[in-house]
């Protein structure tokens, strides 16, 4: 699969895929806030 969102279904991948999605979490949040102020940001700081 290509990029991996907070909207990528989760439950529909395999299992290598699935694993692929958990080890980039902290980026794909990072990503979703990137554009938000600093309070924001505070909810996607693992």
């Amino acid at each position: 699969m290509g990029e991996y969102t907070l909207k990528t279904d989760f439950a529909s991948l395999e299992e290598p895929q699935g694993n692929e999605y958990l080890m980039d979490f902290r980026e794909i949040i990072r990503k979703a806030f990137e554009h938000s102020d600093n309070r924001l940001r505070l909810l996607g700081t693992c």
